[in-house]
């Protein structure tokens, strides 16, 4: 007998125990004994098999042919009970001994029986955020886990800070994944980990950013202690206005969209501004505000 299957440690270990229940004594037993259809129905009742098919090959060798589900999440429900989650919905229950590195759901709102109809729509969502997470090794290193809220909004944990992601339903995945690398590369790097209590992606196009109490404090006394003149969080109009013409140098490090005429219009004459961070889009400056006063742009 051949046992042909892929390599995922769940379906082997299931595959074993199935096989040693369904198959007869082979000692002096006639072909016919066989019940193939019997036995890939039992192989196929089995969560972890997708698709199993039985037969005797020319040689009269048995042939088994598994395929496997093959686990995409790791799935904790309200009640404390867990499984994985295949690509196609279906749970699957945990072996000991068994250690899949996968995204991790908490608090999730159904149980670890047949998902109903109304469910799968919440379980698509996960998948695709799971499947997500496990191409980039960037997002995968930053989620600690996810947490369902409610029955269709996730809430992300990172594993580096004690802030929250609020993320929202499951529309838009893609964007929202881009919109929160880019936030972490460019916006968190340089104010810190422990600046935000939470991060808003629900609202379409936007990151928002809810700062800890105290935590503008914090940095501005950090900024006066290493040697700068003053500290400025969202400049208003009159900033802009007071400061104007006040500059020999800004660099400008965040890679978000900003109105690049009115940080111009703080040089002085032969003043640079220098753009570090990447925009999400390329900018648009005004041939004149660069031409007044020879400023220039790097």
């Amino acid at each position: 007998m051949r046992v042909n299957e892929s390599s995922c440690s769940i379906v082997s270990i299931c595959l074993c125990f199935v096989l040693v229940d369904i198959l007869p004594d082979l000692v002096n037993v006639l072909l016919k004994v066989f019940d193939l259809r019997k036995m890939e129905d039992k192989l196929e009742r089995n969560p972890c098999v997708q698709d199993a098919e039985v037969y005797f090959d020319n040689q009269q060798v048995l042939q088994v042919k598994v395929r496997e589900r093959i686990p995409v999440a790791r799935v904790f429900t309200i009640e404390g009970k867990s499984f994985y989650l295949d690509s196609s919905g279906h749970k699957l229950p945990l072996l000991h001994k068994s250690a899949l590195r996968l995204p991790v759901f908490t608090r999730y709102p159904y149980g670890t029986q047949t998902a109903a109809p109304l469910e799968m729509s919440f379980l698509r969502d996960i998948i695709r955020m799971s499947q997500y997470l496990q191409k980039d090794e960037f997002l995968m290193a930053l989620i600690s886990q996810v947490d369902c809220i409610g029955k269709n909004q996730f809430e992300l944990l990172p594993a580096v800070g004690d802030q929250v992601i609020e993320w929202g339903d499951g529309s838009a995945m893609e964007e929202k994944f881009r919109r929160l690398k880019l936030f972490y590369l460019s916006v968190v790097r340089t104010n810190g980990l422990d600046y935000y209590e939470r991060i808003k992606l629900q609202f379409e196009g936007q990151v928002v950013g809810v700062r800890k109490e105290g935590a503008e404090d914090k940095k501005k006394a950090d900024a006066l202690s290493m040697g700068a003149d003053d500290f400025v969080v969202n400049p208003d109009e009159e900033y802009f206005k007071k400061n104007g013409n006040s500059f020999d140098l800004i660099l400008n490090t965040i890679s978000v969209d900003v109105n690049l005429e009115q940080y111009l219009s703080l040089l002085r004459l032969n003043g640079t501004l220098v753009l570090i961070g990447l925009p999400g889009k390329p900018y648009q400056v005004p041939a004149g505000v660069l031409l007044n006063k020879r400023r220039r742009l790097a």
